[in-house]
């Protein structure tokens, strides 16, 4: 299985909830020139990479985020599969970061220090969750890409998940991976410390 239909089958699992996941879940690509070079430049690859490696960090010896190259991820994503208002809530978003990191820290974000950055992503998520996300009711309400986007840092954590889970660091390093599993078992023995299925 490759990348592609690892996430087009974690959008259909997810019931399409992931921004973006729509167009993988019905197969299609929203936009059909690569864009990502004139959306994003090396400089916003590279502090989306940060982010993702905030949001998703490497522990006990466990991969992370970053070890996904979850920058140029979310990067082919939002050129690729997010409509034009999607990609102007994510690409304003970027720089707002930017801009908003520089004036409270004194530094460009990738500059800054660890809790500096922390603290920082956690008021962005605290307020992306005040922000109300419009609710879709079934498979045709998923597939359908118009409708108020959401805020741009959820987009930036859904990203970093889907991104992770679907490469193949994550899904054989950080989680249990079989590639041909056979007979479904409901009821397989977990050990404490164990990573989670991937599918």
């Amino acid at each position: 299985m490759n990348r592609r239909e690892a996430i087009a089958r974690v959008a259909l699992l997810l019931g399409g909830t992931v921004v973006g996941g729509e167009a993988f879940a019905a197969g299609f690509q929203l936009n059909s020139n690569n864009q990502a070079s004139t959306l994003f430049s090396a400089e916003d690859i590279k502090l989306l990479h940060e982010i993702g490696g905030i949001i998703l960090p490497g522990l006990n010896g466990k991969p992370g985020a970053k070890d996904a190259d979850i920058g140029a991820f979310m990067a082919m994503m939002v050129s690729d599969c997010y409509n034009p208002e999607q990609q102007k809530v994510f690409t304003t978003g970027l720089q707002k970061i930017k801009t908003d990191f520089k004036a409270t820290y004194g530094k460009d974000f990738p500059q800054g220090n660890a809790p500096d950055q922390l603290e920082f992503l956690k008021k962005l998520d605290a307020g992306q969750r005040a922000t109300p996300v419009p609710v879709k009711t079934g498979r045709r309400d998923y597939l359908n890409t118009d409708g108020p986007p959401v805020h741009y840092f959820l987009m930036m954590r859904q990203l970093t998940i889907l991104g992770f889970c679907t490469s193949e660091i994550g899904a054989t390093k950080a989680l249990r991976y079989v590639e041909a599993p056979g007979r479904y078992d409901g009821n397989v023995p977990y050990k404490k410390g164990e990573g989670a299925w991937a599918i």
